[in-house]
């Protein structure tokens, strides 16, 4: 597991635009922090997916963030959903504001339900230095 002295672990996660946190990893951080989803829901409903993608949302729990990333449009399987200029952008700018913290995402993040290509995300995720856990405890 990860070890975090003075800081709160960081944890960043894919989300879809449109409200919707109905299964994977999305759906434990809903279940787990049901205020996190209201906000999100908020959010989607306020913003058209142009808007959204590639953007961060940021939510404080007890001793982590937790970090939705809007980086992809919609949700359902079969299709690539994943889109890895908006998750470019997302991860540049949680970097900018986190410089020098530990970032972890779920393992093959965007690449199950996402149907993003692992190649493709892995590289993405080692240019923001984001570590990758299959074992993150929310």
């Amino acid at each position: 597991m990860f070890e975090m002295k003075d800081k709160k672990l960081i944890i960043v996660h894919q989300v879809n635009c449109k409200g919707v946190m109905g299964s994977g990893f999305a759906k434990q951080v809903a279940d787990r922090y049901p205020e996190l989803y209201m906000q999100y829901r908020i959010i989607c409903q306020s913003a058209s997916s142009k808007e959204l993608l590639g953007h961060i949302m940021i939510y404080e729990a007890d001793d982590k963030i937790i970090v939705n990333m809007f980086s992809q449009d919609d949700y359902g399987n079969g299709v690539r959903q994943t889109d890895y200029e908006a998750m470019n952008k997302a991860l540049q700018s949680l970097r900018i504001l986190y410089p020098n913290d530990i970032i972890i995402a779920p393992y093959k993040i965007g690449c199950g339900l996402g149907g993003g290509d692992w190649s493709v995300v892995s590289k993405i995720l080692q240019k923001y230095n984001i570590q990758t856990s299959t074992n993150i405890q929310l």
